[in-house]
């Protein structure tokens, strides 16, 4: 998909107005119903919108049975539903006009030539609906500044000037912890998995120019492009240091 940084799309996922979470169920008791209590109590300030086909109310808001019934355009949507109907949340997303989602749901290529086969089918629906991906397998993001936590945490990090990235959710969640326990303050951070759109080289470039963040980490477990990873190194070397493991 697209390559060039658009700062537009990066704004969006860090600094969104309004933030829906599809899949969130009038219950709470499922992981849509969970990141969606997460930026509740961590005090996100845009719109929230929890999506769900049963309807209902959560947490005192309106949940809406469909993505095109939202009253406003969305900048980031965060997808917590079985893998078989994240093409069909795509392009009503897209009808919607959210910009950037990010994919919880795993099964995709991280399983085998069936799972690449629908991780190659969203691709293409998020191509012509003009959306950006992370994930899908993936946590997703955090951004103290704007109280975002990160995946069902309920706290939000102190803002600082510390990147991390990773494939990984589980490490990141265990990096945010050691981090808030040792007192490293972050900017930004971000749980990629399976990359198949934004993924490190992206970001890398984001971060690159991001006045809010002054060194960058990151846990790799593929290199896609290992010569941009190179050439992006290099252009960092007494920019910003960057700890990759």
């Amino acid at each position: 998909m697209k390559s060039s940084i658009n700062n537009d799309v990066f704004h969006a996922i860090f600094h969104p107005g309004s933030i829906a979470v599809i899949g969130a169920s009038a219950n709470g008791e499922n992981i849509g119903a969970g990141y969606f209590r997460a930026l509740v109590h961590a005090g996100f300030q845009g719109g929230l919108y929890p999506v769900s086909p049963g309807g209902g109310e959560l947490l005192g808001y309106q949940v809406y049975r469909d993505v095109r019934m939202l009253p406003e355009g969305v900048d980031y949507g965060i997808v917590a539903v079985p893998a078989s109907y994240v093409p069909e949340v795509i392009d009503s997303c897209a009808d919607r006009r959210v910009k950037v989602i990010q994919i919880y749901t795993a099964g995709f290529a991280e399983t085998g030539p069936i799972g690449q086969a629908l991780q190659s089918e969203i691709v293409r629906h998020a191509q012509n609906g003009d959306i950006r991906i992370i994930g899908p397998n993936c946590m997703g993001i955090s951004s103290p500044a704007a109280n975002i936590p990160f995946g069902t945490m309920e706290k939000v990090a102190e803002t600082g000037h510390a990147a991390f990235l990773s494939q990984s959710g589980g490490l990141t969640g265990d990096m945010l912890l050691l981090g808030m326990e040792r007192g490293i303050r972050f900017s930004k951070v971000v749980s990629f998995g399976n990359g198949c759109d934004l993924d490190m080289h992206e970001f890398l470039d984001y971060l690159a120019e991001d006045d809010q963040t002054s060194i960058i980490g990151a846990y790799v477990e593929d290199v896609k492009n290992g010569r941009r990873l190179m050439q992006q190194l290099q252009n960092l070397r007494g920019k910003k240091p960057v700890i990759l493991c």
